[in-house]
């Protein structure tokens, strides 16, 4: 690892042709990590209107006229460009940038070559990103919005929305156009009454607000107008179309289709020799105005270290025999916190007992502590882990930052979703027939009764050329949850299922899984969104020992596909069984062989096992025997036949390798069935 930071800091000094004479005398030249080179700048638009500025002086100067859409910064100070690289951009996938990012690229550029404390006037101009799919690049905002006049919140999704203490009669604004105000406070929720904010039509981010009184909710409604230059965090847009319910907003050019004159001053800054800083790293540290939340998510921007691109760029295969490279395989030990110290997740037993470390609310710490297997470069269940380890060798320990996007992603409004508290269905609804064998797991067969959805069951009425036609009927009248309650109602040809749903119960739609954050009379609201999004991850992780890829070619998994000869075969040699239960038709079932099974980590463990797969949709009868209700199915097996665990459907390799590993420890919490005997006997 020390030769790739001599190999950085070295192309660093390369690279660096900002004002060099200048480092060369007096104490520029004391080390070039102390000292760096900065960017001040000052931006207008054509009107002479401050888009952005670094310069504190600036912003508190009150003749200084900021534009609509100016950039707010938490704090304000010189672009770091000293290690800025001039050279190409680095291939992959191609994605969004914002005005600021763009900026600092061409200052960075045209600066290259200034004497320090150089000043001058720029003009700068920036391409539309057309390149990108329309659906990147765009975003369509609703014009006219129904709120309700009283809203319950869960307590603690209210108070990260607010960022206050709760309080009684404490006055909140979520929403351009109506004010809200704290009426009740109860154990786990928080009773929230609107009123209209103004009479008179309010200015907001998109456009003039207006609100409308309907009785039991408020209309509000957005005077959206094409043209009108528009911002949301970091990003800066135009409106490129207005309907008669949405507006869309255009980010394909950078700065709005504007050309920017900058006031640019090239500075020395002292940087701490400790800290390795990524290039503009103070880039995307824009505020959200307060409809920002609704709309687009802030800028990518790489690793909080900054080097993991230029690591995979020089540790090609074969090159680096004890360092880290993609497809290898090292055991890490790791935690991972919040910027505020509190634990998520960790392999550390001692960081579990100390008393002293703050957990996060809802912290499961492990059965067994014991250090994690990764594929190095691959997708792992923490985001940034299988990257982070590229370069490092066995026994190095490192700390660095994955910002919100490298991590869980930004919290992204468009995952927060309403719905209805009645669904009405018809008791009649007909499946293609591949719909009805995915969904449950058979053809279809007159008379059969099948769980249509949580609350309802089908019969098979017919089966025609179009699929089977199912008549639904309701599980129960009244069904009590974890979700909350629900009650059905056949009237007449239609189904109706009223849902009261719990504040912070799971919800899961198409895949996805959130948790109920409001409720009122008629909708319910559920957060899509990662309980992490939105959240810098601190890591602290440590190399325990690397397993080069070389070690492991070759290796292949040998499959008995007889049940009874590889039961045999287990108890002979005195290992536990691996018995997958599979059929033709499963997407899910061919997945997992060329995916999960051939994943390396899965076959070090070849001979830990014996590796047995079995049809059970033509052995019908070892589908009945394990109680097997899809595909796949793996059930693990001791020397005897007896179970010990399963595992349900797909799972990609860093489950299935610790659900293997719990099986060789014993830790199992599956009750025990002796599966080969009782086969015996029913035969």
């Amino acid at each position: 690892m020390k030769v790739l930071r001599g190999i950085v800091i070295v192309a660093g000094l390369f690279i660096l042709s900002c004002a060099a004479s200048d480092f060369k005398a007096g104490h520029y030249n004391k080390n070039r990590k102390e000292v760096g080179c900065g960017l001040h700048y000052t931006c207008r638009l054509g009107n002479g209107d401050i888009i952005v500025t670094t310069d504190p002086s600036v912003v508190e100067a009150p003749s200084a006229k900021k534009a609509a859409v100016f950039i707010e910064k938490t704090s304000y100070s010189p672009m770091d460009i000293t290690d800025f690289d001039q050279g190409e951009e680095k291939s992959g996938k191609e994605e969004l940038k914002f005005l600021e990012k763009v900026l600092v690229e061409k200052l960075a550029a045209e600066t290259k070559d200034w004497k320090m404390n150089t000043a001058r006037t720029l003009k700068v101009e920036a391409k539309e990103q057309v390149s990108l799919p329309v659906e990147e690049r765009t975003i369509q905002i609703a014009r006219i919005k129904t709120h309700p006049k009283t809203t319950r919140y869960d307590k603690e999704i209210f108070t990260r929305m607010t960022g206050g203490e709760l309080a009684m009669d404490e006055p909140v604004l979520l929403h351009y156009g109506i004010k809200g105000k704290v009426v009740s406070i109860e154990e786990n929720e928080v009773l929230v009454t609107f009123t209209p904010a103004s009479d008179q039509p309010l200015d907001g981010p998109f456009g003039p607000v207006t609100v409308q009184d309907k009785g039991d909710h408020y209309v509000i409604e957005i005077d959206a107008q094409k043209g009108h230059l528009v911002r949301v965090g970091p990003a800066v847009g135009r409106i490129s179309e207005v309907n008669t319910n949405t507006f869309r907003i255009d980010y394909s050019h950078p700065f709005g289709g504007e050309t920017l004159m900058c006031d640019v001053k090239v500075t020395a800054i002292h940087r701490d020799p400790s800290v390795q800083v990524a290039v503009g790293s103070q880039v995307g540290e824009a505020r959200l105005p307060p409809m920002g939340a609704q709309a687009v998510a802030s800028t990518p921007s790489g690793l909080a270290s900054g080097s993991n691109d230029q690591a995979k760029a020089l540790l090609l295969p074969g090159n680096a025999p004890d360092i880290a490279q993609e497809g290898d395989l090292v055991e890490v030990d790791y935690t991972a916190s919040l910027e505020s110290g509190e634990v998520i997740w960790t392999t550390r037993n001692s960081v579990v007992e100390d008393p002293k470390r703050k957990k996060m609310d809802g912290h499961q710490a492990q059965e067994i502590f014991r250090s994690e297997t990764i594929l190095v470069g691959g997708k792992e269940s923490f985001p940034g882990l299988a990257d982070a380890v590229i370069g490092m060798q066995a026994g190095e320990r490192k700390q660095f930052t994955l910002p919100a996007e490298k991590a869980f992603g930004e919290r992204n409004p468009q995952l927060i979703r309403q719905f209805d508290c009645t669904k009405i269905i018809p008791k009649r609804v007909t499946l293609p027939a591949q719909e009805y064998v995915r969904q449950f797991g058979g053809f279809p067969v007159k008379d059969k009764t099948v769980a249509y959805n949580p609350y309802t069951i089908g019969r098979v009425v017919d089966i025609t050329e179009q699929g089977a036609v199912l008549e639904l009927s309701p599980n129960k009248e009244d069904m009590v949850s974890d979700f909350g309650s629900t009650r059905m109602r056949v009237i007449g040809d239609s189904i109706h299922i009223t849902l009261t749903p719990k504040l912070g119960a799971p919800f899961e739609l198409e895949k996805q899984r959130g948790n109920v954050v409001a409720v009122d009379d008629r909708r319910f609201t559920v957060d899509f969104n990662h309980p992490l999004a939105g959240e810098n991850i601190v890591m602290d992780m440590k190399v325990v020992s690397l397993t080069k890829a070389a070690s492991f070619a070759g290796k292949e998994i040998q499959w008995i596909e007889d049940y009874d000869k590889g039961l045999t075969a287990a108890e002979k040699l005195n290992k536990p069984a691996v018995l997958v239960l599979y059929t033709d038709w499963c997407s899910y079932c061919k997945k997992l062989f060329k995916t999960t099974l051939v994943d390396p980590r899965i076959k070090m463990m070849k001979d830990d096992f014996v590796w047995v797969k079995v049809n059970s949709g033509k052995q019908k009868e070892l589908k009945a025997l394990y109680g097997q209700k899809g595909f796949p199915m793996t059930v693990l097996l001791d020397t005897h036949g007896e179970v010990i665990g399963s595992i349900k459907g797909f799972r990609p390799a860093n489950e299935f390798m610790v659900e293997l590993k719990k099986a060789l420890n014993g830790s199992s919490a599956c009750p025990k069935l002796k599966a080969k005997n009782q086969m015996k006997k029913e035969s």
